[in-house]
């Protein structure tokens, strides 16, 4: 196709609208799987009066139709323990995804790993997800790196007293 035209040959004239029986959807992060299929994550904002967030995952097919072999018809969404933010992608050479990050509004942190067909990856964590307190501050988790021996390395900030510090915090995950 031309440059600056969209795909008419994905989703509905080249867009793609899930609707996830949301308030409110914000999308973080996505990304192209070496067999061309489509990841894409963020937040869900639900409840008419009281904010609940869940983070969600959606896979869909490369035509921008769900894909119904990943978890329950395309999408995995989690309620973390807080107000967590799962807002980043990590996607492992055998498949396996990290959703992993830290609410602007609170001290906790999370990475969640899921298996190549949406399910939660019982190895990992406690039970899939892993969530930690980081000193009594604000904290942002904006990447993460995988090392060679598996270990996980989160970059981020903290916001102590007002100012803002870098981060990077090597936890101690069963991986």
């Amino acid at each position: 196709g031309q440059a600056g035209y969209l795909d008419e040959t994905f989703g509905d004239g080249g867009v793609v609208n899930s609707v996830l029986n949301a308030r409110s959807i914000i999308t973080y992060d996505a990304e192209i799987l070496p067999d061309g299929k489509i990841l894409q994550c963020g937040i869900v904002m639900e409840g008419p009066t009281e904010l609940k967030y869940s983070a969600f995952v959606i896979r869909y097919h490369k035509n921008g139709s769900l894909d119904s072999t990943f978890v329950r018809n395309g999408v995995f969404s989690y309620r973390p323990g807080s107000y967590n933010h799962l807002s980043k992608l990590y996607v492992y050479p055998d498949g396996r995804i990290l959703v992993y990050g830290a609410s602007p509004d609170n001290n906790v942190w999370s990475v969640v790993r899921i298996l190549q067909h949406g399910g939660l990856d019982s190895t990992f964590g406690n039970n899939g997800v892993y969530e930690e307190e980081y000193l009594d501050e604000d904290i942002i988790i904006r990447n993460v790196k995988v090392l060679d021996d598996g270990k996980i390395v989160l970059v981020g900030g903290a916001t102590i007293n007002g100012n803002y510090y870098p981060l990077t915090y090597r936890p101690t995950i069963t991986v």
